[in-house]
């Protein structure tokens, strides 16, 4: 029972560590995403919408912006496919562990239950040879 406690905390944990690192990384890229969009509106703030190569350049940059957007909500989907994944794992593995420890109590519940009942005392039965012994002979 420690034995598969300890395998399931271990399997837990090293999960929660690759979510935090993927965690991360969409932090990351928010935080870029962020930056860039603040960049990008200062600039249209500042100039008014551009024309020419100027307007090509900010439609550019929005396109980028638009595929950052993306890239964030499949990560966030994926994060979030993944957490509820190993919660589901999680309540299976507990269940699991739940259902092991119900069934140890039960055997020992049987067993303490079996050694508790009394039993007759239960001696070999005699050969009729023996049966028929006089006590020197069945001595011997």
């Amino acid at each position: 029972l420690d034995a598969a406690m300890g395998e399931a905390m271990g399997a837990v944990d090293s999960t929660r560590v690759i979510l935090g690192e993927r965690l991360d990384l969409v932090e990351a890229n928010a935080a870029e995403f962020a930056k860039r969009l603040g960049e990008l509106l200062a600039r249209v703030e500042g100039k008014g919408v551009p024309c020419g190569p100027a307007r090509e350049a900010v439609a550019a940059e929005a396109t980028e912006l638009r595929e950052v957007v993306d890239t964030l909500r499949r990560e966030v989907h994926a994060l979030s496919c993944e957490l509820a994944e190993e919660r589901r794992e999680r309540r299976g593995g507990i269940e699991d562990l739940g259902r092991l420890m119900d069934e140890v109590s039960s055997a020992a519940a049987a067993s303490l239950e079996r050694a508790a009942q009394p039993r007759p005392l239960q001696l070999p039965s005699c050969s009729s040879s023996l049966a028929s012994a006089t006590p020197g002979e069945a001595a011997d």
